[in-house]
């Protein structure tokens, strides 16, 4: 029994070991090329109002990343912090005072955590085509906001990390979000939000409507067929 918990152990310590390289080799791996969007994920608002050190890192490397040119908009993703600020406010606040275009701007108020930043980003994209992000965060987050943001649905994923000088806190990041991406790893991704609203005609002639089974919807167009998704109805319109 003590032979086998030996073993046990040792392929637990190496496991984690073997975790721990490819956490650094990631998240220090600067991959960043254009994509649609600069996604940067919220932390600690001090008192005063102003980003904590290690959120104006990432909010600095945003910047860095709009000004070459690497993608148009920014999202801003973070909760309500117990300082009484939500940090997204705060964050789109920083980036124009730093000459970003507010219409540059996506701001996400309930990104409390990783999973909730990549569901609602997930919604996002369904009105605004982004399919392809820049994550921004701390080396030792991006392996789980990449876990995060594949399971919500997106397949194209760099990362940047925040340039910031090691911090004593990082003792226990790290092991933090090693734990952390295990307990994302059997998370059940996130539910589909609902589809863009009505638009105007597509090429395939399907039309999102809140229909109601009705001869004719409220956009006036014939019903050839009229499927139930549960939330939304897919609207065929019939040509003459």
């Amino acid at each position: 029994m003590k032979k086998f918990a030996k073993i046990f152990a040792l392929i637990l310590v190496g496991w984690l070991v073997l975790h721990l390289l490819v956490l650094l080799i990631v998240g220090l791996n600067d991959n960043a090329q254009k994509a649609d969007a600069i996604l940067i994920f919220g932390n600690k608002v001090e008192e005063s109002g102003v980003p904590s050190e290690r959120l104006q890192s990432r909010l600095d490397q945003g910047v860095e990343l709009f000004n070459q040119g690497m993608a148009s908009t920014i999202v801003v993703s973070g909760g309500l912090g117990k300082e009484g600020f939500k940090e997204a406010e705060v964050m789109k606040e920083y980036l124009v005072k730093t000459g970003i275009p507010a219409t540059s701007i996506i701001v996400d108020n309930t990104g409390n955590n990783t999973h909730e930043t990549a569901k609602n980003l997930a919604k996002i994209a369904q009105n605004t085509k982004i399919e392809s992000v820049i994550i921004v965060s701390q080396y030792y987050h991006v392996l789980r906001a990449q876990l995060s943001l594949n399971k919500a649905g997106f397949n194209t994923t760099y990362s940047s990390y925040a340039r910031m000088s090691p911090e004593f806190r990082d003792l226990y990041s790290i092991p933090r979000e090693i734990i952390g991406y295990y307990a994302y790893l059997f998370k059940s991704p996130p539910p589909p939000g609902p589809p863009p609203p009505p638009s105007s005609r597509t090429r395939s002639g399907i039309h999102p409507s809140p229909c109601r089974y009705s001869p004719t919807c409220q956009l006036g167009f014939t019903h050839q067929f009229c499927h139930n998704t549960g939330r939304h109805h897919i609207l065929i319109r019939q040509f003459s």
